[in-house]
């Protein structure tokens, strides 16, 4: 799905998705953390996260607040330091 980055556009994808889809595992990842929060919240909300993780990229403050939460699926993010 090309979410563009955009939480809500992510959020809105996975949640057409999941209305279609059968329960089975799933691994989330994205272009950055903001991409894969929204899809998390979504799958949360149809009752799915048992089946699923995720690994972000950017390690952004959304991101780090996520992986704060006791119930997350998100395992980690990735930072990169090009500059370095």
């Amino acid at each position: 799905m090309n979410s563009r980055g955009e939480m809500k556009r992510s959020v809105e994808l996975v949640r057409c998705h999941m209305q279609l889809s059968r329960k089975r595992k799933t691994l989330i990842y994205g272009v950055n953390d903001i991409a894969i929060v929204g899809p998390l919240h979504a799958i949360s909300e149809a009752g799915r996260s048992n089946f699923c993780l995720a690994k972000g990229v950017g390690a952004f403050p959304e991101g780090r607040c996520e992986l704060r939460s006791p119930q997350t699926r998100m395992t980690g993010s990735i930072a990169t330091f090009p500059e370095r």
